[in-house]
């Protein structure tokens, strides 16, 4: 049987497009991204690169935005040091994700308010909706997170915690389990976070570690 050349042609293409269309980009352009988060600066004063940062609470701790050329998202890094990468996410001129780096839990913060523990993890929003985020304290479940924007770090959201504060001196073990769905490849993928506090009353807290899995 003879198939004609336009209905070949169709089939070509149809394969073509089904094929790359299970790895869609999603551009992240410059001017999208620096008019949601109006709280970057210019964290490359010389122009020789176009990297903006996070202001944070002290201009070194957050997200570092790199952008190419022609505008689209480079990398982004979150430091929470002056050399301490903990996540990065780095991708080509047409916007398609090539590495990864960590998980996107990207700061921790852990205080006594009144009668409770409070727990803050901040999370990496950019392509992320969280579905999933629960905390087990010494092997007891602590429920679902409070989901908070965040105004400190851009495209950031805080899974806030709250658990009541133990009577006595103790460790407090913890692991928070996440899952987030990527919005432009409709995919899941979670992780875990683990914390350890030491309480001392009446309101002492010490931060011991932070582990992701």
């Amino acid at each position: 049987m003879k198939v004609s050349l336009p209905l070949l042609c169709f089939v070509c293409i149809f394969f073509i497009y089904s094929c790359n269309s299970k790895e869609p980009n999603c551009l992240l352009k410059k001017e999208v991204l620096m008019a949601d988060s109006p709280r970057l600066y210019n964290a490359e004063p010389s122009y020789a690169r176009m990297i903006f940062g996070d202001i944070g609470f002290d201009s070194i701790v957050g997200g570092y935005y790199e952008f190419y050329k022609n505008g689209n998202l480079k990398e982004y890094s979150f430091f929470i040091d002056t050399s301490i990468v903990v996540y990065k996410e780095q991708f080509d001129s047409t916007g398609k994700l090539m590495y990864k780096y960590g998980e996107p839990s990207l700061y921790r913060n852990a205080y006594v308010d009144g009668d409770s523990v409070i727990l803050k993890v901040y999370l990496f929003t950019l392509n992320k909706k969280y579905t999933k985020a629960l905390l087990r304290i010494n092997n007891k479940l602590y429920g679902s997170a409070n989901m908070i924007s965040d105004t400190l770090f851009s495209n950031t959201e805080i899974a806030y915690f709250a658990f009541k504060k133990p009577n006595q001196e103790e460790k407090l073990e913890g692991k928070i389990s996440f899952e987030y769905q990527n919005y432009c490849t409709g995919e899941y993928s979670a992780f875990s976070d683990s914390v350890l506090l030491k309480f001392t009353p009446p309101s002492g807290l010490v931060y011991l570690y932070s582990k992701l899995k």
